[in-house]
């Protein structure tokens, strides 16, 4: 599947979010290993971003004890003769798109009893938010993973 940097980020953040909740095992370990193989694809993406940062160090606005000022999103505040090349080159770098398989596991293995309050509670939002990365959302196409 085609993910882009963007996707890959949030889907990051999503799992990480979950992942030292206690949950049946299939739910656990499908977060465990999707962040493993986002993880690399990640690092590409922040080794790319740091250089980027390193190309306009000359051109970043810095406070009065010299350090680089940022916006809201952690993002390096430019000097504005450079400003929009600088942020179509972070655009271009969230869009670049990855060839990436996740991991997927069977919808209703969110379907469990917790009579003994074994697992933590997950919210509607929260099921959907996991199922959307965890379960394969285009059918079943051939897939090698959980069934």
């Amino acid at each position: 599947m085609k993910l882009t940097n963007f996707v890959v980020i949030n889907m990051i953040n999503t799992l990480e979010k979950f992942s030292e909740k206690k949950f049946p095992q299939k739910i656990s370990y499908a977060i465990t290993r999707n962040l493993i193989l986002l993880k690399s694809d990640y690092d590409c993406y922040i080794k790319s971003l740091n250089k980027l940062f390193v190309d306009y160090n000359d051109h970043m606005v810095r406070d009065k004890n010299n350090n680089v000022m940022n916006n809201d999103m952690g993002i390096p505040i430019v000097d504005n003769d450079v400003e929009k090349e600088f942020n179509e080159e972070i655009s271009n770098l969230l869009n670049i798109e990855i060839e990436l398989e996740l991991y997927h596991i069977p919808e209703n293995v969110f379907d469990y009893e917790d009579n003994t309050n074994r697992y933590d509670s997950l919210s509607a939002v929260d099921i959907m938010s996991l199922q959307g990365i965890l379960c394969n959302q285009e059918g079943n196409e051939n897939d090698n993973n959980e069934k």
